[in-house]
């Protein structure tokens, strides 16, 4: 059995990956491709299982909580508006396709890198003011 057909730890997963909202650069997790990554070519990677899970656990949500994680999504993605649901399951299976991320610190390594790398752009625009 796969960790996300267990759908209390898939819950678990995708409140700590949005819980990361503060945190920048992902948008290119919407992408489907990016200067470092062809996304198309990982995406075929991952199990259409955790896609599907994704998909039941999102429709499984009260309308409310629904467009809640809808919302949360597009300011992570830097969208300023509506974001469908294939998008949010794109991203997600995205993310969660190395496992569960509450195990591994990729993803607080990755938001800290995005996070360093902005800061530096702003930096850089201030230094050239």
């Amino acid at each position: 059995m796969e960790w996300y057909e267990d759908r209390n730890k898939l819950a678990e997963a995708v409140q700590f990956v949005m819980q990361f909202s503060c945190c920048f650069g992902w948008t290119e997790f919407a992408s489907d491709k990016t200067a470092c990554c062809n996304y198309k070519e990982e995406d075929k990677n991952i199990p259409q299982g955790l896609k599907d899970a994704i998909k039941e656990y999102i429709g499984s949500l009260t309308v409310e909580q629904r467009s809640d994680l809808k919302r949360e999504m597009a300011l992570l993605i830097g969208e300023k508006f509506y974001i469908r649901e294939a998008t949010v399951v794109k991203v997600l299976s995205r993310i969660l396709a190395d496992g569960d991320m509450r195990e591994n610190k990729r993803l607080l390594i990755l938001s800290l890198v995005a996070q360093v790398n902005q800061r530096m752009e702003l930096l850089e625009v201030l230094k050239a003011s």
